[in-house]
């Protein structure tokens, strides 16, 4: 009897041991999971732009097929706006922080196709936040920098856009671009005019 209450006791021992140990092994890369779940990036909203040596430096480029023909814009340089980064990638779960500073451009956007983001801070030059321009949240200015935060729920590839620049040249008028509550983000875009695009970084979302 002595033998058996003895080995019982190992085995409660052994199996509590285990137990105890299994315990502390989730718990612990729980609790660095948890703090591995929230991923933060500095993104800068840039300009590409080169110059093109030309007989006349009013011949107009034609770039990508096309340029602004009768619009008095007349050009020998090439521009496009950018994401920088513009690729990211982050794991299903993650809690993301994108941290967007406006450097070139008088104004822009951010939408994230597929991707349900708030707009949570927003700062100007002088440190100061700025209210929303027109309550949209996702257009910031020269100088602005934005807080967007998201949940990454669905794995995939997400096209983070920039609507105000979005192809090359415009193909519908933007009045909108013009004056927005008293104050002037851009002068309205017509049909033809450059818009320096298409303004596109990537989200890779990873299972």
């Amino acid at each position: 009897m002595t033998k058996r209450i003895l080995k019982l006791t190992v085995v409660f021992v052994v199996v509590g041991l285990a137990v105890l140990a299994a315990f502390v092994a989730t718990n612990t890369w729980n609790s660095q999971a948890t703090a591995q779940t929230q991923k933060e990036f500095q993104m800068v909203a840039v300009e590409w732009k080169t110059t093109i040596s030309k007989p006349s430096p009013y011949d107009p480029i034609n770039d990508r097929g096309e340029h602004p023909v009768g619009t008095g814009q007349a050009r020998n340089e090439i521009n496009h706006y950018a994401w920088d980064p513009s690729f990211i990638v982050v794991n299903k779960g993650d809690k993301v922080v994108l941290k967007i500073h406006g450097v070139n451009g008088d104004v822009h956007d951010i939408d994230i196709a597929g991707v349900d983001f708030t707009i949570t801070g927003r700062t100007g030059i002088d440190g100061k936040g700025k209210a929303p321009i027109a309550a949209k949240p996702e257009v910031f200015t020269r100088g602005e920098e934005i807080t967007v935060e998201f949940t990454a729920t669905d794995a995939g590839l997400f096209e983070i856009l920039c609507s105000i620049h979005d192809e090359a040249y415009a193909t519908a008028a933007r009045p909108e671009l013009k004056d927005d509550g008293g104050v002037t983000l851009d002068s309205a875009k017509k049909v033809g005019d450059a818009v320096k695009g298409p303004m596109i970084g990537y989200l890779l979302v990873l299972p």
